[in-house]
């Protein structure tokens, strides 16, 4: 079984959670990895020394939900797919596959603050407003 992180549009009640109908949540983590966080109408992620965790969701994934996942992000060119390590609610650690700004997409868009000691993209939610 395969594992995803997701953090933005993905995340359960997001414009893009329907892709991941065939896959099981396994629950809210947060990456160990430290990172910046950018949004175009979109949010992403940028490897940051001095950046901060960022909160997600772990959902546990087949073959053909990792290629489509692959499809939407544009993987290799707006993003770059990558395994980390994440810290689930329960206490425990798991390895999941994030997607992380591609060169194309680094950089770009208005810098996400942090909510606390770590990142967490809210909105838009399906239906609502930013």
């Amino acid at each position: 079984m395969l594992h995803a992180f997701v953090y933005g549009t993905l995340k359960e009640g997001h414009r893009n959670n329907h892709l991941l109908t065939a896959a099981r949540l396994v629950g809210p983590a947060v990456t160990l990895k430290r990172y910046a966080m950018r949004c175009v109408g979109f949010p992403h992620i940028t490897p940051d020394p001095d950046g901060f965790p960022v909160m997600g969701e772990l959902y546990a994934i087949n073959g053909a939900t990792l290629m489509q996942l692959d499809h939407l992000e544009s993987e290799g060119r707006l993003y770059d797919r990558r395994r980390v390590q994440l810290r689930l609610a329960t206490g425990r650690f798991a390895w999941g596959f994030i997607y992380e700004a591609g060169a194309q997409l680094a950089g770009r868009g208005v810098e996400v603050p942090a909510a606390g000691s770590a990142l967490a993209w809210h909105g838009p939610v399906v239906g609502g407003r930013w």
